[in-house]
Formats: C-alpha cells, sequence, structure tokens
C-alpha cells in the first residue's frame, strides 16, 4: 500500500514499528497461563472466531488460546457447545446492523 500511495518509508517504518511491538507483546505473554478466549460477533446463533481468522491470530499474539480453535475460519456453535468450552475470557464485538444486544 505504501508503494501505491507513494508512502513507502512510512509504510515500511509502521510495518516494523508493528512487528516490533507484537515480538513486545509476544515476549511479555510467553511465560504466562494461556487463558481460553472466545470471540463472538454474533448472539442467535453464536457466531465465533475459529482457527484462521485474524481474531485467532490476535488471541494467540496476545497471550491466549482460541477456545474455538477446532472450528476453520468462521462458524456457529449452540449455546451448550459454548458453554462446556467454558471460556476463561469472552470477548464479544458488534458491528453495523446490531440493534438490541
Amino acid at each position: 500500500m505504501g508503494r501505491i500511495t507513494g508512502e513507502e518509508e512510512n509504510a515500511t517504518a509502521l510495518v516494523a514499528n508493528m512487528t516490533q511491538r507484537m515480538e513486545e507483546i509476544k515476549n511479555k505473554t510467553r511465560d504466562v497461563k494461556r487463558p481460553t478466549v472466545a470471540h463472538v460477533t454474533w448472539h442467535d446463533p453464536i457466531w465465533v472466531a475459529g482457527s484462521g481468522t485474524v481474531q485467532d491470530e490476535v488471541i494467540e499474539i496476545a497471550g491466549g488460546e482460541n477456545a474455538f480453535s477446532d472450528i476453520k475460519d468462521w462458524g456457529t456453535v449452540s449455546l451448550e457447545e459454548f458453554i462446556d468450552k467454558n471460556p476463561d475470557v469472552i470477548i464479544v464485538s458488534v458491528g453495523h446492523g446490531v440493534v438490541g444486544m
């Protein structure tokens, strides 16, 4: 993108900075107990981020373990499945069109 926008130098610096920050986070969380994390994007049905998603990667970088890594990409789970996973941390994100959640 930096090359396309004529900002290659700034883009290169930004990528280097982000890479350094991610490595610092990985180093800080390397030896901690990894909590299981569920990232939910919808409630009916329950949509979760599985392996291969950006959210899965962020959870791993931050020192967590995706509770739904057995699901490829995005998927739905029943309330029973969700309860059975019993994640230590639940992240719920909402976007455009979510009303009354």
